[in-house]
Formats: structure tokens, sequence, C-alpha cells
């Protein structure tokens, strides 16, 4: 366990990911490392997610997600969406500006709106959030079959499903990101962006 040199600091930094924890917790937040050693519960009411066609990191995303729903405050806020969700440095945020607020992340890379629609009782209403921040829809359009019209049919089904479960949260609906393809060094990525141009990113 380590601990910051500030004695007003009751902070532990996660071994596995690097993520600052309130010493209290007995997960980390964000990957679901036990500082305690222990194994997250499972109800019977549970479901496991073994979609097919997630990739096996996607699915160990979305199993540690419904581990730690077990253990979050309800009212809270939450980050879902894909990559730029997942990668938000919340630990470090909340704790460098010593924030009062408890925010949990359900951000998984490469995640589609389709593949958040299959999952959004985990990803989503089991945290019973009281704000919502969304960024999902950028990898629909990595690939000669995206259409716009389909992307913003399953867009419209998200947040109605967060509405008709949640009504009363407040949500907000983050802005696509332009893209440099210039500045991409990773040849997946290069591909990538041959598909996901401006063009596509500015319409949607």
């Amino acid at each position: 366990m380590t601990k910051l040199e500030d004695p007003d600091d009751t902070i532990e930094i996660c071994p596995s990911c690097g993520q600052a924890n309130p010493l209290e917790n007995r997960f980390c937040f964000s990957c679901g490392y036990s500082f305690r050693g222990e194994p997250a519960s499972e109800s019977s009411e549970e479901r496991t997610y073994k979609r097919a066609d997630l990739s096996p990191e996607k699915r160990e995303k979305l199993e540690r997600y419904r581990r730690l729903n077990a253990f979050a405050r309800p009212y809270q806020i939450l980050f879902a969406g894909s990559s730029l969700m997942e990668q938000f440095p919340i630990g470090e945020l909340l704790m460098d500006l010593k924030l009062p607020y408890t925010i949990y992340n359900r951000g998984i890379g490469g995640y589609t709106t389709q593949e958040l629609l299959d999952s959004m009782d985990i990803c989503i209403y089991d945290l019973l959030p009281d704000t919502i921040y969304l960024n999902i829809g950028t990898n629909d359009m990595n690939g000669p079959d995206y259409r716009e019209s389909e992307l913003i049919g399953r867009y419209r089904s998200i947040i109605e499903g967060i509405y008709a479960h949640l009504p009363d949260v407040k949500l907000y609906l983050l802005a696509y990101y332009p893209v440099n393809p210039s500045a991409a060094t990773d040849p997946g990525m290069q591909e990538v962006l041959t598909w996901r141009t401006n063009d596509r990113i500015l319409s949607a």
C-alpha cells in the first residue's frame, strides 16, 4: 500500500493500474484490483456476459465492471462510452483537485453503440447514477459498412433507454473529437482513420 506524504491524503495507489483510491476502498474503482486480497462477491441475480462477438479484453472489462457494481454507491457521477471515457484520468483529477465527488468509470476501449446497447445494465443502469457523461459512436465509423442513419438510431436508443430507466438523470453527451491521420503511427490506427474521417465525424 502506498500513501501520499500529505497527512490529509488518505489514499492508496493501485499496484495494478496506478490509480489513486480512497483508503477505505476494498477494490480499485478503475481496474477492480483487490487491496485486501479478496474476490468480489456476486449475487444470484447478476448476469455473466460472455457474448461471443466481444473480444476477450472487452468481456474481461465488462465482467470486472459487473463485479464492481456490487460495491458502487447510487446517485453518483458516471463516465460511460468507449476509450475516450475509459482513459480519462478520473482518479488523478479527484485527488489532485481534492474534489468531493464519487465518479465511476464504465468506459470500454473500442466499444460501439451496439455493444453498449447490449450491456446497458452493467455499464449504466446498475449504478443508478445521478449524472452521466457519455461519449460513444466513433468506433461505429471504422469501416466500409458504416451507415450514419444506423448510428443515429442506436444512439437514440441509448438515450431513450437511459431516460426510461433513470428519468431524473442529468445526461451530458460529449461531442466527437476531430482526427489527424498524419499523426497516427500505429498501422492499425492508420487504417481506422482511412474510414473514421473528419467528414464522417462532423456529419454525425
